[in-house]
């Protein structure tokens, strides 16, 4: 049962997050931060709090798995709004996350990963910029490999 309201320090109502949650246009604590005039940061942290979700504000694009990468299309990581980032020690996939309220793409996410995966709260501006270079690098290095075996003789 949940105890308290994510952003319930800044006004925001459970009334607010199912409006937030139900729109599909922008990730719900992203609009949520627009309709109440709050930073994006204030209602990660609190969601983060709340959820038990670490929170970051940068990401190091060059630890980045490219393996993950290949595993997630773009135009799911954008529904999702999400980038993977590693594998844990546990086995565990690592995805930065900006709206962990996504969750009618968690199947998708657990079909094409087959594994549990951990959420990493990070602002959305910061994931969508990354999306093009981290998708990118990893379609250019799957293109050297085919690149690479087409010119291989055939044994």
């Amino acid at each position: 049962m949940l105890t308290a309201i994510p952003g319930e320090e800044y006004g925001v109502t459970f009334a607010d997050w199912q409006q937030a949650i139900a729109q599909t246009i922008l990730p719900a604590p992203q609009w949520l931060a627009q309709e109440k005039h709050l930073d994006e940061r204030m209602i990660l942290e609190s969601v983060g709090r709340v959820f038990g979700y670490p929170l970051r504000e940068t990401l190091d694009l060059n630890l980045i798995a490219s393996d993950l990468i290949k595993q997630i299309p773009l135009l799911l990581a954008q529904r999702a709004c999400i980038l993977p980032l590693a594998i844990d020690d546990d086995g565990a996939v690592l995805l930065a996350c900006s709206d962990p309220f996504r969750t009618e793409i968690q199947a998708e996410l657990d079909r094409r990963l087959h594994t549990l995966c951990r959420y990493i709260l990070v602002p959305h501006a910061l994931i969508a910029s990354a999306w093009p270079r981290i998708y990118a690098q990893a379609h250019a290095s799957a293109s050297d490999v085919l690149d690479t075996l087409q010119d291989a003789p055939l044994e």
